[in-house]
């Protein structure tokens, strides 16, 4: 199974997956944004399977690869790795008007942010969107080779 469109991605969030653990093992996600499994293993390949929801297990994805799905309505979504059923991980989705805290967000203005720095924070720019949101964390240095 492919991963959904990311056609108005607004944010890509990163969850590794090192030692047969999804780092981090929950987080919270605003409306729209994307969530980006990197495998980090050396040999190992994982699945992200939201099998609470229904939905098919994906395929599996091996070292240096991603796996990513856009979140569109508000939640708590359990998953886990199909062949490691111990491996599991919660996505928290958060109306866009409510901090990951729980507090609503105030009328400010947002922040005004150069490529780069974005790109430093993981955050991809307003102004880029990417065939692969995830693309941007897979960085060779960060990727052991079999």
């Amino acid at each position: 199974m492919k991963a959904e469109d990311t056609t108005g991605v607004k944010a890509v969030h990163e969850v590794g997956i090192v030692k047969f653990q999804f780092d981090p093992e929950e987080i919270t996600v605003q409306i729209g944004d994307t969530v980006c499994w990197v495998n980090k293993e050396k040999r190992q390949y994982h699945s992200v399977w939201f099998e609470k929801s229904g939905e098919p297990e994906p395929d599996y994805f091996f070292p240096g690869e991603t796996y990513h799905k856009v979140f569109s309505e508000v939640g708590d979504f359990p998953y886990r790795c199909g062949p490691h059923p111990q491996m599991t991980g919660m996505v928290h989705v958060i109306a866009a008007d409510i901090t990951a805290e729980g507090k609503v967000k105030s009328e400010e203005k947002p922040e005004t942010v150069s490529s780069e720095d974005d790109k430093s924070k993981g955050q991809m720019p307003a102004t880029e969107t990417p065939e692969d949101p995830c693309l941007q964390f897979v960085k060779p240095e960060e990727v052991s080779k079999p």
